[in-house]
């Protein structure tokens, strides 16, 4: 199998780095255990991804300054009640990226979900744009950020690769997670999602570009 990821993603000593920032620095940010709040992790590994946060301020918590675009944007996801028990929306993913981010970024979101969002989120990252993803079945909705492809040997995409903080950073490869298409299934669930040694059947939700 080839695969192909956007060009700021490398793997390092530390997992997913990128050196956008100028300086080589994670990417990979794992959330809690009890908590909803994949869409922030995921918007956050974008912003790493593409050199607009610090890992090691964000990581530190030390207090930003509320004139600077970062700072403004963590003020703005302070707003959001603890744990992100309802998890966010489109609309709160694009808030918060645009509020903060809308003068120096694309923020482009998918016409659809489904079956187009899939053909949206290979031609992206073809583009070198890493994509914020939505997915979800009956008993749950994840975000996860996805930043490459892998073809088979007719060069046709099988799987897409991501980044999902619900899972530990891989140290052989700089994904930890992939999606891929499931064969002539029927069912509104027609991918498999695997993360963390495990695998469920899924539909593409929402998918937001960001570059």
């Amino acid at each position: 199998m080839l695969y192909r990821l956007v060009p700021q993603l490398r793997l390092g000593v530390q997992g997913a780095v990128s050196h956008q920032s100028g300086k080589w620095q994670p990417v990979h940010l794992r959330q809690g255990s009890v908590d909803g709040a994949c869409g922030a992790y995921s918007i956050m590994m974008v912003l790493l991804l593409l050199g607009r946060l610090d890992y090691e301020q964000l990581t530190g918590l030390e207090q930003t300054d509320g004139r600077r675009r970062e700072g403004r944007f963590l003020a703005r996801l302070e707003r959001f009640p603890g744990l992100f028990r309802q998890g966010m929306d489109m609309q709160e993913v694009q808030g918060l990226l645009l509020d903060s981010f809308g003068k120096v970024l694309h923020v482009e979101p998918a016409p659809n979900g489904g079956e187009t969002s899939w053909e949206f989120i290979i031609g992206h990252l073809q583009n070198d744009h890493p994509v914020v993803i939505s997915v979800r079945n009956e008993s749950c909705g994840h975000w996860m950020v996805a930043v490459g492809v892998e073809f088979d040997d007719r060069q046709k995409v099988v799987r897409i690769l991501a980044l999902d903080s619900s899972a530990a950073a891989s140290g052989i490869c700089p994904w930890n997670a992939f999606i891929e298409a499931r064969q002539k299934s029927k069912s509104q669930y027609s991918f498999n999602w695997h993360s963390d040694g495990t695998s469920c059947s899924v539909q593409i939700e929402d998918v937001v570009a960001i570059w």
